[in-house]
């Protein structure tokens, strides 16, 4: 948190371009294009959600840094949300979402493991959970053993870089899934 609240100022001049083509390559990835009700996870600044805005119908961005959230606060419609909150405790009901992203966060995660379960709690059965990963860290090679223990249907993208990749998972479809309003 501390470090996005120092780079908040500067994040898109440092990493804008980078995260640009992260976006690109996941919306040029997943086959389907109306995303629904969308989830970003770690939304820093925002700028995905602006980008998805014809794609979309309601658009909610989760950050635990206040002065990302600050600079996000600009992109505020009635149909684009940003709010505080830790990722591994999401203040969102279950299976709400159709489609939840997260670029650029489970390896800041304390409990990855934790974070990607809190990312399957809220997204609907069938629904699509996107994330981008270092390719040569630890964590790029465990997510595919966690997904295959979360039994979870998955595609690996990659469409950035040598150094990122694209996992694109679907949440099971489950009778007993709680009414969505």
């Amino acid at each position: 948190m501390r470090f996005y609240d120092a780079t908040a100022s500067s994040y898109e001049e440092l990493y804008g371009k980078e995260q640009q083509n992260k976006y690109d390559a996941a919306l040029k990835a997943i086959e389907d294009n109306r995303l629904g009700k969308v989830l970003d996870v770690g939304c820093g600044p925002a700028v995905f959600l602006g980008r998805i805005s014809s794609n979309s119908t309601l658009r909610v961005g989760v950050d635990i840094s206040h002065q990302m959230l600050a600079t996000a606060r600009s992109t505020d419609t009635p149909s684009t949300h940003v709010l505080c909150a830790d990722a591994d405790f999401l203040p969102v009901r279950d299976c709400v979402f159709d489609s939840v992203f997260a670029f650029t966060l489970l390896q800041n995660m304390p409990r990855p493991t934790s974070t990607l379960r809190e990312m399957f709690r809220v997204v609907r059965s069938g629904g699509m959970i996107v994330i981008t990963l270092p390719t040569r860290s630890a964590l790029g090679r465990e997510a595919h053993r966690w997904l295959r223990e979360l039994d979870v249907s998955y595609r690996e993208v990659d469409a950035i870089s040598s150094k990122d990749r694209i996992l694109i998972c679907r949440r099971p479809f489950f009778v007993d899934e709680p009414k969505r309003f």
